[in-house]
């Protein structure tokens, strides 16, 4: 019996413990992520006038930028979240100018 009372109120410790994170840590360090993420990627845009406006429109750009956000929310490591950066700063220059050498050496 001792062990059945010490058993459930590890879970309930534990439990209200996982609760916690899933309730309040996780969300807000995946928004934190979030908002900085598109912090740096409007900084990294604004450096760049050949901003393709007609292509950002499409579903395509949309479809890719969604993928892209998806990954940074369930992506913490930097590398990751700076090549996301880059796809979708180089899906969002002007058709001309992707297929010159572009380095993201400051994502």
């Amino acid at each position: 019996m001792s062990v059945i009372k010490v058993s459930l109120l590890a879970v309930l410790v534990i439990g209200g413990s996982i609760s916690s994170l899933i309730e309040d840590y996780i969300p807000r360090k995946k928004e934190e992520r979030l908002l900085s993420f598109i912090k740096g990627l409007t900084i990294k845009l604004e450096e760049y006038v050949q901003i393709d406006v007609k292509y950002i429109k499409t579903e395509d750009f949309a479809y890719l930028f969604e993928e892209c956000m998806k990954g940074v929310l369930s992506n913490y490591q930097e590398q990751k979240l700076f090549y996301f950066k880059g796809i979708i700063i180089i899906n969002s220059l002007r058709r001309d100018i992707k297929n010159k050498k572009i380095l993201f050496t400051s994502c």
